[in-house]
């Protein structure tokens, strides 16, 4: 008989009070209007909010954006901003641009830079290409910072890597003639410069710092393999990045003050993963942002204060890396970059006006580990511009109220826990979200909150909305979604996973029975495993179990049911024909030579574990492994004998809650635009997709597309083999599997982890 035991019931209960004082106390997701209520004033009018609480809160302050004018790269270029800074009067940006140069013979890139000026309106002043004035040869940007004495002083290299300083008035003109820098290594790049208290330059590489005059002329060179090569001016001092030891913690984000009369490094501000994020320094700060906000860091206590939340602005913020400067008091440039592609983006925020929010209605949209996705940021905020009678904003719970960083796993899914702990908490207080969002990992499971009779039943919604058209979508999917004919989470975007064997191996069958599947097994020919020699016990009970909680799960009463024939039936079958675990305080030393692949392909066992089938080009390239007579995917042994499981990559619930439905069914039509279908299963570049989209025409048009020809990213298929394109009859094959899902996978990770526990003393 399982026994549901509980290892640290003290914690729990802590947990539970803190939560609940969280709430009494009336924390919510916003300090400003509960989620569903327009700012009203007394006469139950619109109310405008008080600039002195805006700027004093930053939850309640909100930033419009005006894109600023930056370089257009030509084919081939890249951009990036090599330094930025503000002075009294203009803003100062250093560009970089570079490309692969076609005459190199290992692809070395070529470089060029140019100063352009910007009055605080965010308008060009002047523009001004470095040049070497000798010969008029294209000089390398690396860094820019206000000179003390007024103006700027950029950082420059030449092809041969021979440094310079070159000085620019407030309006971006040359004071002055190229200073040369002696001392610098070639081989490491600087990656900052600052001046320091008594006015002179210093400069960081990795492992290196200098400090030169104003005039150029070299006064300190330090080698020391813990500095990082970040340099950051703090309070009036020098400070440089780097990584120190403590225990058995290696290489932790640490920042250390540079004596520059000694030339040595001070004691480390030890900050773990706060010191490691997006962080500079300007105006004798530090600052940092992360998929929340962006925030000035205490480094006395090494916390964060956020200066503005992304969610009050417009921007997109997922998958770039950011710097903020300070234009004004209530004004800051943002300078991002994305991620892979190198998109360079100048926005100047300016604070919204004070009566910015009238008459909206805030509606709260919350995840974990949600913030960082650039197509569900852009939806939001192209739903907000159409819809000015509401405002959307994303909150990551993870990122505004968990931990700084988690070590592994388990601490992760802890921190995990806590928040979705936090979620409940709050929408039973009445402050909660008013949507979630979940994006088909192991942090968060819709349908818990379901069970507890949080959120709306969308069914009522689909029916009344004359509009929506459930045709429209992939049926299966869909339908398997509903749980006695309710649907809580709307699905939109999906894979699907199970086993897949060679077709002259197995029947042609969707899933197996217990029965079944050990005559099946027992039939096999003399040498042939049913799984992998290495498919742990932990590992295909987990899978089996996706299939069949539900047979022993009442979600309606909270009944557990596990000690019944069935489950022993599975439990015979994992301690029959997969492996034992591993001990992971034991090191084996005997030599252990095993190459799944080539065994599965020669037919030493019988079945592939299927992962995740989120494109038309892994089933193929899954069909195309086994062979001429291609494969056979099937579902887990379960008590129902179900085929293949479907996996929402993205779903998305209502709270339940006397107001806020139709905006929030309103936003929720907005994902299943096909634009927005585009962009939430895109890869990361835009240049394909990588996920099944839940609009059915859309998945036709994709599993059309991978019929004709490899698209970027697919060249090579997830056995390491070159990639083939899609033939018609896989194609045909694909989206048959995808109508014959008739389950999707169910994973309460709890009860799971329990269950694994107690059920590795009955397979040993």
């Amino acid at each position: 008989r399982f026994i549901r035991r509980e290892k640290h019931p003290l914690r729990r209960v802590f947990a539970l009070v803190l939560s609940l004082l969280i709430c009494a106390g009336g924390c919510s997701v916003q300090s400003g209007p509960k989620p569903n209520e327009s700012i009203k004033n007394e006469a139950g009018e619109p109310a405008a909010v008080s600039t002195e609480t805006q700027i004093n809160d930053p939850e309640k302050t909100y930033y419009t954006g005006k894109e600023v004018e930056s370089p257009i790269p030509e084919e081939g270029e890249r951009v990036t901003v090599a330094g930025a800074t503000v002075s009294e009067e203009n803003i100062a940006v250093l560009f970089s641009v570079d490309a692969v140069d076609p005459e190199s013979e290992y692809g070395e890139r070529k470089y060029s830079s140019s100063l352009w000026v910007y009055d605080k309106a965010g308008t060009v002043i002047t523009r001004t290409e470095m040049l070497l004035p000798a010969n008029g040869a294209p000089l390398r940007g690396f860094a820019l910072v206000t000179n003390p004495e007024g103006g700027f002083t950029g950082l420059f290299a030449t092809e041969s890597k021979r440094y310079q300083l070159c000085k620019f008035d407030e309006k971006g003109q040359t004071i002055g003639d190229l200073k040369y820098l002696s001392r610098i290594d070639p081989v490491y790049s600087p990656g900052g410069m600052e001046y320091d208290s008594n006015g002179n330059i210093d400069i960081t590489a990795y492992g290196l710092f200098y400090t030169f005059s104003p005039e150029g002329e070299s006064l300190l060179k330090v080698e020391d393999e813990c500095i990082g090569g970040d340099i950051y001016s703090i309070g009036g001092k020098i400070y440089v990045s780097g990584y120190y030891t403590s225990g058995l913690k290696m290489g932790q984000g640490a920042l250390f003050e540079m004596d520059s009369s000694s030339g040595s490094l001070g004691d480390a501000i030890e900050g773990g993963g706060l010191l490691e994020l997006d962080i500079f320094s300007a105006d004798g700060e530090l600052y940092g942002s992360d998929m929340d906000s962006f925030f000035r860091v205490d480094t006395d206590t090494l916390t964060k204060e956020p200066v503005l939340y992304w969610n009050r602005t417009d921007l997109v913020v997922g998958y770039t890396e950011r710097e903020m400067y300070s234009v004004g008091d209530n004004s800051f440039l943002c300078v991002q970059s994305a991620y892979n592609t190198f998109v360079l983006t100048l926005t100047l925020l300016n604070q919204a006006p004070p009566d910015y929010m009238e008459g909206k209605t805030i509606l709260t949209l919350a995840g974990i580990s949600i913030g960082d996705n650039p197509a569900l940021q852009k939806a939001v905020n192209d739903f907000n511009r159409e819809n000015p009678e509401y405002r959307i904003e994303i909150v990551d719970y993870m990122m505004r109220y968990g931990p700084e960083s988690t070590e592994g796993r388990e601490e992760y899914l802890e921190a995990c826990d806590a928040m979705m702990q936090r979620i409940r908490m709050e929408i039973l207080s009445g402050n909660g979200p008013d949507m979630l969002l979940n994006s088909g990992g192991e942090e968060s499971d819709l349908l818990l909150y379901a069970s507890s009779g949080l959120l709306t039943d969308l069914v009522p919604l689909m029916n009344a909305d004359s509009d929506f058209h459930e045709d429209d979508y992939v049926s299966s999917i869909l339908t398997a979604s509903k749980k006695d004919g309710k649907l809580y989470q709307f699905p939109l975007a999906f894979y699907f996973s199970g086993l897949f064997a060679p077709a002259d191996r197995i029947p042609d069958v969707a899933g197996w029975t217990p029965d079944t599947f050990v005559q099946f097994a027992e039939g096999l020919p003399e040498g042939t495993s049913v799984f992998s020699p290495n498919f742990s016990n932990s590992t295909l009970l987990k899978e089996m179990l996706s299939y069949s909680e539900a047979s022993f799960i009442d979600s309606n009463t909270g009944i557990v049911q596990f000690d019944s024939p069935e489950f022993i039936e599975l439990l015979e079958i994992v301690k029959a024909y997969s492996a034992p675990d591993e001990d992971p305080n034991t090191v084996s030393t005997a030599a252990f030579v095993f190459n799944p692949m080539d065994a599965f392909i020669s037919g030493e066992y019988c079945f592939y574990l299927m992962p995740g089938i989120s494109q038309p080009w892994y089933f193929a390239a899954c069909d195309n492994i086994c062979g001429s007579g291609g494969g056979v995917y099937t579902g887990y042994p379960s008590i129902t004998g179900s085929g293949p499981l479907g996996n929402l990559s993205y779903s998305i619930g209502i709270v339940d809650k006397e107001s806020g439905s139709d905006g929030c069914w309103a936003f929720l039509k907005s994902l299943l635009t096909e634009e927005n279908q585009r962009n939430l299963t895109a890869t990361i570049e835009g240049d394909s997709f990588r996920e099944n989209p839940i609009l059915s025409s859309l998945l036709d048009e994709y599993i059309e597309t991978s019929t004709k020809g490899i698209q970027p990213g697919q060249m090579i298929d997830m056995f390491d083999r070159e990639a083939k394109p899609v033939t018609a009859e896989q194609a045909k094959e694909y989206r048959e599997l995808i109508d014959g899902i008739t389950m999707i996978s169910e994973d309460d990770r709890e009860i799971t982890s329990i269950i694994l526990e107690e059920a590795a003393a009955y397979l040993a």
